[in-house]
């Protein structure tokens, strides 16, 4: 993926939300180690990469969440994300905020 794109993760877009900022937070899934006769590390082997994409939206009009269900999978550019939770920000003179995060 390029960097700075922005990518709705959990579908949320929409209704008056729009993606103003992605991160992934990838992650290894798994660490092996063999260690040789005297101690030392002599192999690792490392794989299965995690993501728990955190996705920012910003209201742009009236915006409305009429159907979300937290543990919701979806398929995004061949990764499977569950929806975890939803934030909503709200702050005088500011259009409100909502942080969807998952893994």
């Amino acid at each position: 993926m390029a960097l700075k794109t922005k990518t709705d993760y959990y579908g949320l877009g929409g209704s008056g939300w729009e993606v103003s900022d992605t991160s992934e937070n990838r992650a290894i899934g798994y660490n092996a180690q063999a260690q040789g006769p005297d101690g030392f590390i002599v192999a690792v082997d490392a794989g299965g990469e995690n993501v728990a994409p955190e996705v920012n939206y910003i209201a742009t009009a009236d915006a409305s969440l009429t159907s979300v269900v937290l543990g919701s999978v979806q398929t995004v550019l061949t990764k499977k994300v569950a929806l975890g939770g939803i934030t909503i920000n709200t702050s005088a003179g500011q259009a409100p905020t909502m942080t969807a995060t998952g893994s």
